[in-house]
Parts: structure tokens; sequence; C-alpha cells
């Protein structure tokens, strides 16, 4: 899937998903600037997602003045794997 989200205000980001099976990190952060453009991010995932499957996602991210954050504000959002 392509993850898509609004911009924070961190230089890192990276990825965490969840299913009823465990936790699937993206295990990359990326920066911000090569993701981002205007308001809006999207992440090309690369990692496979078993099908059949709902899936929670969140960012966690990092910048020098706030440290490691779960954004924004909390949301979690969900997709289903077809």
């Amino acid at each position: 899937p392509t993850f898509i989200f609004q911009k924070t205000e961190a230089e890192w980001i990276n990825i965490q998903a969840w299913s009823s099976t465990g936790y699937l990190s993206l295990d990359v952060w990326l920066d911000k600037a090569s993701i981002c453009s205007g308001s809006d991010c999207q992440w090309p995932s690369t990692k496979a997602f078993p099908s059949g499957t709902t899936y929670w996602w969140w960012l966690n991210t990092y910048s020098d003045a706030c440290g490691f954050k779960m954004q924004p504000g909390g949301n979690v959002n969900s997709f289903y794997q077809e």
C-alpha cells in the first residue's frame, strides 16, 4: 500500500502497522523532505502485507526539538489488504 498523510513538523518519519497477528514495522526512518510536498506526504511501502487482514497504522516521528512522538495526535488509521 501507499500510506498518505498530512505533513508533520518532524524531520524524520517511521510507519508502524499492526494486525491481530502482531506488529509489522516498516523498519525505515525517512527524511520528511523525501516523501512530502505541499501539505501531504506519500510513503509507498515495499513491505508485503499478507492478504485477508485488517491493519492499523500510525506514524512515529522524530525531530531535534521534540524527540520521538507518535503523530499526529495519536491518530490511528486502518486498511484492509485483499
